[in-house]
């Protein structure tokens, strides 16, 4: 072989290797592919590390991909928690997080129990304080998780230092429906109510040391009534409305009451008791926690089933009792009348009350407005009519708009038929009430408005008054107070008239000469 021949040989040699060397720069310069990669991550046993880089590169198309890695990590984590509950349950928990996880099956049965296992660890820890901040997201139909968030609370209840409401309806509500579990609760008479009077002297301590502590007290009492009686009604488990609500069991509690009126003592008691579980139950339980306005807006727009109705005739008495105390009368009268509402002997008493303050006029008409629901024959119509006829007094003296005397006349009138001095009260009240319209409809020469309430009344100094008005509209005439002649003309005319539907026979304008 000559040189030439060498030299392109060794050409080709080094051009290919510098091709191939340029090739791979190029392939290695290339990004790697996402998709591919994420694969090859979940292969090796990480799903979550798959997921990622998924994430981060913003894969949008990779639907069913992505479900499938979701199952296999949701099967990994569950396999983790098995190995170790206590020590893996914070970081699986992040992991259902962070990847959504809880929305696909299986995903909230093992939330739950991640939520479980750190109620134990926070038992184990002695963190009561943390338990108890858990409580919106415990699952109360597992018995273990009831079991360590109920006992938390006691012993935080049973404590020197004072806790606060919301703390303490949160365990009325969490030990009572405890002790009447029947797996997790006593399982004997004696030490259910062993348990039941510890506990009850220990919220009695505390509802003590705080504003509203008998409300819960009466919660209490009201609470242990229900779950006796649908403990005879059902072996299955039984909870507090406001856990029901949580669970998603107030229905399956609200039907059991409806098919069990026996068990209950009174229809007033099967009432309440379905109330609490209704769609008006909710509306309860913001009332016991003191938030009216709230309760209110939260009660159903359909009110036609009876245990809700029930409910909301009950919101609608206590709040409308909460504005009574608060002198808000107009807002009390529009709760109170906007709906059927319970009459209570508190609410009766309030409004006495009211009543003997000094009201304005917009006051007064909002209290006769709430005195219209007193139950007929109640014992405190007596009260109430003198409490009225005061207030008579004090507006005839003070001259108060004739309608509203008559109408605060009207009911004490209407609340003591046989009351003497009542009638004659209102019967002045009436007269001088016709009188004013009176004068008012001649005040703007509405002629036939003034004779048709002459007419109409049944006393003499009204169709008398009306005369001696007329008599001074005609001077009025007869001195010039019309344009022109012919003008006078027609309004005498009109007078006339208005006079004979008072009384045909009467002809004193008539003689009046322009």
């Amino acid at each position: 072989m000559n040189l030439a021949g060498i030299c392109a040989g060794l050409l080709r040699l080094f051009g290919g290797r510098v091709q191939t060397a340029a090739r791979l720069e190029a392939e290695a310069a290339e990004p790697p592919d996402p998709l591919q990669v994420g694969l090859d991550l979940a292969a090796t046993g990480d799903p979550a590390g798959c997921l990622r880089l998924w994430l981060a590169a913003e894969y949008l198309d990779i639907d069913e991909e992505k479900l499938r890695i979701q199952f296999l990590l949701l099967d990994a984590l569950r396999r983790r928690l098995n190995a170790g509950p206590l020590e893996e349950e914070e970081g699986v928990s992040a992991l259902i997080k962070e990847f959504s996880l809880s929305g696909l099956p299986g995903g909230p049965e093992l939330l739950a129990r991640c939520r479980s296992i750190r109620l134990a660890r926070l038992w184990r820890d002695g963190l009561l304080e943390d338990i108890a901040v858990m409580a919106d997201q415990t699952d109360w139909r597992q018995p273990a998780a009831l079991a360590v968030q109920a006992k938390a609370l006691c012993r935080l209840l049973a404590a020197e230092e004072p806790i606060a409401p919301s703390l303490a309806r949160l365990f009325i509500n969490a030990w009572l429906t405890l002790l009447f579990h029947p797996e997790a609760g006593p399982q004997n008479e004696r030490l259910r109510q062993t348990l039941l009077d510890f506990s009850a002297e220990r919220l009695r301590r505390q509802a003590a040391r705080m504003s509203g502590g008998a409300g819960l007290l009466r919660q209490w009492e009201e609470l242990i009534s229900i779950l006796e009686s649908l403990r005879n009604l059902t072996k299955e488990p039984i909870c507090a409305p406001a856990l029901a609500f949580q669970a998603g069991l107030a229905e399956r509690h609200c039907a059991l009451i409806k098919s069990g009126r026996a068990a209950f003592a009174d229809e007033t008691a099967w009432l309440a008791a379905g109330a609490a579980y209704s769609a008006a139950g909710e509306s309860l339980l913001l009332l016991r926690e003191g938030r009216e306005e709230d309760a209110l807006a939260e009660l159903p727009d359909d009110e036609g089933d009876s245990f809700a109705a029930w409910g909301a005739a009950e919101v609608r008495a206590a709040c409308g009792l909460r504005f009574l105390c608060d002198r808000r009368l107009r807002e009390a009268e529009q709760v109170l009348t906007g709906g059927p509402a319970h009459w209570t002997a508190e609410l009766e008493e309030t409004l006495l009350d009211v009543l003997h303050d000094e009201l304005d006029g917009a006051e007064l008409a909002a209290s006769l407005g709430i005195l219209a629901l007193l139950p007929p024959g109640s014992g405190a119509a007596d009260a109430f009519c003198a409490a009225l006829a005061a207030q008579a007094a004090r507006l005839r003296a003070d001259g108060a708009s004739p309608r509203l005397l008559a109408a605060v006349t009207a009911k004490a009138a209407a609340l003591r038929p046989d009351d003497e001095a009542a009638r004659k009260l209102h019967e002045e009240a009436l007269l001088n009430l016709e009188l004013a319209r009176i004068n008012e409809a001649f005040a703007c020469d509405c002629f036939a408005e003034a004779a048709r309430v002459a007419a109409a009344s049944r006393f003499p100094q009204a169709r008398e008054h009306f005369f001696a008005e007329a008599g001074q509209a005609a001077a009025r005439i007869a001195c010039g107070g019309c344009a022109d002649q012919e003008a006078a003309a027609y309004v005498l005319e009109e007078l006339q008239a208005a006079c004979s539907a008072v009384d045909a026979e009467c002809c004193s304008v008539g003689k009046a000469r322009l």
